[in-house]
């Protein structure tokens, strides 16, 4: 006789958008690492940089303030790196 496999589901509220995401995150996990990236100093040197998730709230907010101040609002754009 083979035994069933019991799923545990988990109730997810629904996110209308990135701006929301990011709140709902910043709001449970202030100071929890949103995310890490590294930062050559020199041919040997390389410094390990972590954001919380506040940190990464504040830099979106930046990004959307300068955005705003070019007079981008309702436009769309593309970020694109070297």
């Amino acid at each position: 006789m083979k035994k069933e496999k019991t799923r545990v589901v988990y109730q997810a509220e629904p996110i209308r958008d990135f701006r929301e995401l990011i709140a709902r995150t910043t709001q449970k996990y202030p100071d929890q690492i949103a995310y890490k990236y590294k930062v050559r100093k020199t041919k040997e040197e390389v410094e390990p940089i972590c954001k919380t998730y506040s940190e990464f709230k504040n830099d979106i907010e930046a990004v959307a303030t300068g955005l705003l101040s070019l007079g981008l609002k309702g436009k769309k754009i593309a970020v694109i790196r070297k």
